[in-house]
């Protein structure tokens, strides 16, 4: 699992958790932060969360390559954390993920902001390393995320292709879940979804009960 947010104190919290294996961030979630872009990435790195997905801003393929660019120029790959990167799947997004790999094949992407079968297609064409269904959009679209999800994990094991599907833009826990039924290898989860799916009322209660007939097994002995 991803943590998808940019909050430093988020980050601290979940990152206690090992199977998270990094951050993704988008533009909306930094610029919640009220701190410069670039500022905000910088403290993320410094939490050493393993791979952080950043998303390149531009509406062409050259500002999209420029952005690209600079962010790999501030902030080279380390020991502790892994620069990674997300693209739109749109023109300009698929001509600057395959100009991105011709020249640096080892570079991990994400195409993002995906809403159909067609663009994980495309994704594959153009040689993603994982894409992002936005299954809690979809469905106010009107659109199935879950066949959406299905379809396109069906048609990469039929290629036998590396992508990794990531579901991504979740209301509630139970869309994780039926993600990842649906086919999605990994997800990225906000705080507030990772803390529902922490939270059973009904074990949380049986747990209570336990503890405090722990609790009484302890008076009844002497302890």
């Amino acid at each position: 699992m991803f943590i998808d947010t940019a909050n430093l104190s988020q980050i601290k919290e979940m990152l206690q958790f090992n199977q998270f294996e990094g951050v993704t961030t988008n533009p909306k979630l930094l610029l919640k932060e009220g701190q410069p872009r670039f500022e905000q990435l910088t403290k993320i790195r410094a939490l050493k969360p393993g791979v952080l997905f950043v998303q390149l801003v531009g509406d062409t393929k050259d500002e999209l390559l420029a952005d690209y660019h600079e962010l790999r120029r501030r902030f080279p790959d380390t020991d502790d954390t892994r620069m990674a990167f997300k693209v739109p799947l749109f023109e300009p997004g698929y001509q600057a993920i395959s100009a991105i790999r011709d020249k640096k094949p080892d570079e991990c992407l994400l195409g993002t902001a995906v809403y159909s079968t067609r663009q994980g297609f495309m994704a594959c064409v153009v040689d993603c390393d994982y894409i992002a269904p936005y299954v809690n959009r979809m469905e106010q679209l009107d659109i199935d995320p879950y066949k959406m999800i299905a379809e396109t994990h069906s048609f990469y094991q039929s290629t036998d292709t590396h992508i990794k599907i990531m579901g991504a833009s979740f209301k509630n826990a139970s869309q994780v879940m039926a993600a990842i039924k649906a086919g999605a290898a990994n997800v990225t989860i906000s705080y507030d979804i990772f803390k529902q799916l922490m939270t059973n009322a009904a074990a949380n209660d049986a747990i209570r009960v336990f503890n405090e007939e722990g609790r009484q097994l302890d008076r009844t002995a002497g302890v």
